[in-house]
């Protein structure tokens, strides 16, 4: 009996049970919360309030 085809026999098991899995799995939700933290953005400089509207 060659040693390697139990070896060969239980890969492909995993890789198919791994490629099953992986279609069970469900795909993720866009706008979802994830659990990394949001990146930090550099702060922005002051912008001066917009002009009052005119009224004609």
């Amino acid at each position: 009996m060659d040693s390697s085809k139990p070896v060969k026999a239980v890969k492909d098991a995993v890789e198919a049970a791994t490629e099953k899995v992986a279609d069970v799995r469900a795909p993720d939700v866009p706008g979802a919360p994830d659990s990394a933290s949001p990146p930090v953005d550099e702060p922005i400089r002051p912008e001066d309030p917009l002009p009052p509207q005119s009224t004609g």
